[in-house]
């Protein structure tokens, strides 16, 4: 059976073999510090700012939390850049490269941090200190809000102009055209002339008005022509043919424009010769057809009237939206910036990064100190497995 080992058997053996306790202690903080130095180091400076309440109330919650989303955008980390670009000693000075490096943290109260990690101390000390100031200069533009609202002020201004532009054209070609200035606009260049006209006609005033008229005239100049080729037929049948008594449809006259024609009243016509009545028919229809072509080419122009009257309805209307729309643009810009003033107020920074520390969690002094214990820990146990050892041999 092994012999019982006490305290004071320890002691004597530990005592016997200080060397290895020593060797291993030693050894376990030249491994540590050997480790420390071939590690990159990281060199972290730090930056305080103060963030006071916004002015209002709303926005009590968002104004600390508000910069320090603003110290980490992507276009304050552009100006930085541009302005360290040559003075860092790191590769690549790009907005997405130092943002890799800054770190923002909220501290007590109104406080807050802006850190900077670098592998260089003076880089980290730069960085930080030149990121603060930038949000501090980006913070107090938003603050001020007197130079915002004059140029959100000048814009509304401009197009309320516009606006007022386009309602006094609308309001001009309503005075010439008889159109209501709501009244939706009609797609007129997908249709045809005809229906681009009658579409007109119901928009258009006095130009309307003429345009129904030379359209019933010629509806009216139609139906007679129809009536007169009838009769003109039936009654050349009957050259062609004497004696075949065919029916001559002489009621077909009995229309307005006919019977204002006396040698077209059908007592007449029956009474002459059917050679006599068909070269008659044949004159009026030719004066008819003329007649007829006349309307047509006045409806004609009326169309191509109508038709330039309803491209500038178009423009006018796209103008006066156009223009409300930029106005309505205006006025979210301009709550958009109230609200900006409410969330930031004015920054400044307590105290500047005057020197950086090394970044490593754990420092050189703390991490000898756990060396040595782990040495020493790990000589005891290798001491005593070794008395062990012996005893039970």
């Amino acid at each position: 059976m092994a012999e019982e080992i006490d305290l004071r058997t320890i002691a004597h053996a530990l005592g016997r073999r200080w060397k290895m306790i020593g060797a291993s202690l030693l050894l376990v903080v030249l491994v540590t510090f050997v480790a420390h130095l071939l590690t990159p180091k990281a060199y972290r400076a730090s930056v305080v700012l103060s963030a006071p309440a916004p002015r209002s109330g709303y926005f009590q919650d968002v104004g600390k939390s508000a910069y320090m989303q603003l110290a980490l955008s992507w276009d304050l980390a552009q100006s930085v850049a541009d302005s360290l670009r040559g003075q860092l000693q790191i590769e690549e000075v790009s907005p997405d490269a130092l943002l890799d490096h800054i770190r923002v943290r909220s501290g007590s109260g109104d406080l807050f941090y802006i850190e900077a990690v670098m592998p260089a101390e003076e880089d980290a000390t730069l960085l930080a200190n030149a990121w603060a100031r930038e949000t501090v200069a980006r913070a107090a533009s938003l603050y001020d809000m007197q130079s915002l609202l004059t140029q959100v002020a000048e814009v509304k201004r401009q197009i309320a102009e516009e606006v007022a532009a386009a309602d006094t054209a609308l309001s001009e070609f309503r005075a010439r055209t008889g159109i209501g200035v709501a009244e939706s606009v009609w797609g007129g260049s997908a249709e045809s002339a005809a229906s681009i006209a009658l579409a007109g006609a119901d928009r258009f005033g006095s130009l309307g008005i003429r345009w129904r008229n030379e359209s019933a005239v010629l509806a009216s100049y139609e139906v007679a022509l129809d009536h007169l080729r009838l009769v003109r037929e039936a009654v050349e049948g009957e050259v062609a043919q004497p004696g075949s008594g065919a029916t001559v449809p002489w009621d077909l006259l009995r229309v307005p424009i006919l019977e204002e024609d006396p040698d077209l009243a059908p007592t007449v016509l029956a009474s002459r010769e059917p050679a006599v009545v068909v070269d008659l028919l044949s004159a009026k229809e030719a004066a008819l057809t003329e007649a007829a072509e006349q309307v047509r080419a006045r409806l004609q122009e009326l169309n191509r009237q109508l038709a330039e009257l309803n491209a500038q309805l178009e423009s006018l209307v796209r103008d006066r939206q156009r223009a409300e729309m930029l106005y309505r643009e205006a006025l979210i810009a301009e709550q958009e910036r109230v609200l900006v003033g409410g969330a930031y107020g004015k920054i400044y920074i307590v105290a500047p990064a005057s020197r950086a520390r090394d970044a490593a969690v754990v420092g050189l002094e703390a991490k000898l100190v756990i060396a040595a214990v782990v040495g020493l820990v790990l000589g005891v146990l290798m001491s005593l497995w070794q008395e062990l050892g012996r005893r039970d041999g």
